[in-house]
């Protein structure tokens, strides 16, 4: 496997949101959510994200082997004060006509937050209420799938944020 470096790509205007350090990157006129290592969120915490990059192209690379559509992921390197660090970059599969909106979005925008619980039984109520021209059926199931891998690899950091349609 050759890494890619990204060091020599366009550095663009940010068009993802998260937690963890992101650059929107073009090289060779593919455009890229480029994914960097967070070693510690927080002080108060002991826990380290140093491998997220790495866990981000190792999942993805699960999610294929079970049948998943996904993102296509690479590994490679961004030159940073004289030193390589490793970097995961999702290549972005959206165009004019075809976006990506997180599930978050559709909660946002059809449930008062006061007394919403964030159950499976809202994400189905969210959908059915909606005119999202989504099919329920495919949705539960691809919904249930996605979180049955997601527990195989021990996958933490899925939340409504983290998928869409």
């Amino acid at each position: 496997m050759q890494l890619i470096d990204f060091s020599k790509a366009k550095e663009i205007t940010p068009e993802y949101t998260g937690s963890e350090k992101k650059k929107t990157m073009v090289l060779d006129n593919k455009k890229y959510l480029v994914k960097f290592p967070d070693p510690n969120r927080s002080p108060k915490l002991a826990i380290s994200y140093i491998n997220n990059v790495f866990s981000e192209y190792i999942g993805t690379k699960i999610f294929e082997l079970c049948g998943f559509e996904t993102q296509k992921v690479v590994l490679g390197t961004y030159k940073k004060d004289g030193k390589d660090i490793f970097v995961c970059a999702c290549e972005d599969f959206t165009t004019d006509n075809l976006k990506l909106v997180e599930f978050e979005k559709f909660e946002n925008a059809s449930i008062e937050q006061d007394h919403f619980k964030r159950e499976i039984k809202d994400i189905y109520h969210i959908v059915e209420i909606g005119t999202y021209n989504i099919n329920l059926e495919e949705l539960k199931e691809n919904f249930w799938d996605m979180f049955i891998v997601d527990c195989l690899i021990g996958n933490i950091d899925r939340h409504n944020g983290n998928w869409g349609f």
